[in-house]
């Protein structure tokens, strides 16, 4: 059985915050490890979209057996990329951490779609 929760957040500086309690509420029951690389994931996500995209940032959540999918878009243009040189103190690590913690990931190409799949 699939369930799925979608949700709009505000640009600002608690938009990553607010998608990871909803996520954990939504959630509930999933191995702690497993939500912990989800609550990672998607705050990195999201604060991407706030940071460097533009418009309304929406995440989708879809959860089906031992698989977890995060989806987050924004209205923006320019599509996400792994910087190639390492990050610096103050930001550049988001899509390496994604990268990281998931099974798997990528971006919707031409779009600021980006998705991830977390399986615990």
């Amino acid at each position: 059985m699939v369930k799925t929760l979608s949700f709009a957040l505000a640009r600002e500086p608690q938009a990553p915050a607010r998608a990871r309690q909803r996520a954990a509420e939504f959630l509930a029951g999933v191995p702690p490890r497993a939500l912990i690389d989800v609550e990672l994931a998607l705050s990195e996500l999201v604060t991407n979209a706030v940071r460097h995209g533009a418009g309304v940032a929406r995440v989708e959540i879809r959860r089906s057996g031992d698989q977890i999918r995060l989806e987050v878009t924004d209205e923006g243009d320019a599509a996400p990329e792994v910087r190639k040189e390492p990050g610096d103190a103050s930001g550049g690590w988001g899509l390496r951490i994604v990268e990281s913690v998931s099974t798997r990931w990528g971006a919707y190409e031409g779009t600021t779609h980006v998705w991830c799949e977390i399986a615990f």
